[in-house]
């Protein structure tokens, strides 16, 4: 690669432009740092009459590249199509006719970048990089042609990326869709099942209880715990799993976790819930979280009813603390979940079923497509693509 290296300043400029929202339609569209997804993402448009814009922002139009100022390790960088105005945490770069946005923004979203600009940053609470670190920045310059060549390229790969986001995000949301078309809320119960408690749901030679005091340091080769940071999306993240001593699990048996049960999280972020994978059989878990072993489609039921909002809202209203805020494990036990009949309980876990396997596939091809990404971005600036 022969490309000449410039920084940002001797191709670019940051327009501050102040705009006073007074005195403009209150249509005029407005992006403060919320409305820019970390990555990049534009989320929504929003005008400053509904964002209810009062002080100064600056402003900017189509060509501009939306640099958040703020937090820069979050790379909050967009490329709008339209203009307007924004937060004066985010600033407008214009580029000059020798650099293109297109390539400019990818450039600047890469990791290595990313954490350059959080390098530079000032402020240890709200770490902001000033206008003039940021012109400092370096990058490579190929002819205008080849830049526009290889954002393309890269415009396309995060399209990929975005889609499989798309389509995981949509997943998300369907099992609990399903389950309210098919039982409504939980708590108001509207159909007039009869009601068990939480408790009456588990196997009763494994009751509700929660798991390790004190864990200790981890031990390579001790016995798998889990912690609530370890939960997430209704799964067990077996990556960051910590390991505790036999002598410290073993006086904890009555909380050793088996493949398929539930664990909810009771302390800090109340109500997570995973299901435990066939690698953590045998494992255990914390003060944090309770372990609920549930026997088949009920178990996939009982999990869906705690995860409604009106379930996590009863929980909210038993949560107590200050400090750390938890739920007492007595008043979990005692969370009403309605009794749909058998069969509708099955054709319910089959959906699920059926939707988590989708969510699975979505998240590993988001996995492989980012990583395609990441290749090609790394390709694209070192002059290999």
């Amino acid at each position: 690669m022969n490309w000449p290296v410039v920084s940002l300043g001797e191709v670019a400029a940051i327009d501050r432009v102040s705009a006073d929202p007074t005195t403009l339609d209150p249509s005029t569209p407005y992006v403060g740092l919320e409305d820019i997804e970390r990555g990049g993402r534009l989320i929504g448009r929003r005008s400053i009459g509904e964002a209810q814009v009062t002080s100064n922002k600056f402003r900017f139009d189509a060509p501009h590249v939306l640099f958040g100022k703020l937090r820069p390790n979050l790379a909050k960088i967009a490329r709008p199509n339209y203009s307007g105005v924004c937060s004066t945490d985010i600033l407008p770069i214009r580029v000059g006719n020798r650099l293109d946005a297109g390539y400019l923004t990818h450039y600047m979203r890469q990791p290595e970048v990313v954490a350059w600009s959080a390098s530079q940053s000032a402020g240890a609470n709200l770490p902001r990089l000033s206008p003039n670190a940021l012109l400092g920045l370096v990058l490579p310059l190929p002819p205008l042609d080849e830049q526009r060549r290889l954002a393309v390229i890269l415009d396309k790969a995060e399209s990929v990326v975005r889609s499989w986001s798309r389509a995981k995000s949509a997943a998300d949301g369907l099992a609990g869709a399903i389950f309210d078309q098919m039982f409504g809320d939980p708590v108001r119960n509207m159909l007039g099942y009869s009601v068990r408690e939480l408790k009456d749901w588990v196997d009763p030679r494994s009751p509700i209880t929660y798991g390790i005091l004190k864990p200790g340091p981890d031990e390579p080769d001790g016995v798998p715990y889990i912690r609530v940071v370890d939960i997430r999306d209704n799964e067990i993240l077996t990556g960051s799993i910590r390991r505790t001593s036999a002598k410290i699990a073993d006086s904890y048996r009555r909380s050793t976790v088996a493949s398929g049960d539930l664990v909810i999280s009771i302390r800090g972020h109340v109500g997570r819930l995973g299901v435990v994978p066939p690698s953590l059989d045998g494992a255990n878990i914390t003060q944090d979280s309770a372990r609920l072993r549930i026997a088949g489609a009920a178990g996939s039921y009982v999990a869906a009813a705690l995860e409604t909002p009106a379930m996590v809202h009863w929980m909210a209203q038993r949560t107590k603390g200050v400090a750390v805020r938890g739920i007492n494990i007595g008043d979990l036990r005692q969370a009403p979940v309605p009794v749909p009949p058998e069969p509708e309980i099955e054709r319910f876990a089959a959906a699920r079923a059926e939707v988590q396997r989708f969510r699975r596939k979505a998240l590993k091809q988001m996995f492989e497509a980012t990583c395609l990404a990441r290749s090609l971005q790394q390709r694209a600036f070192s002059g290999q693509l």
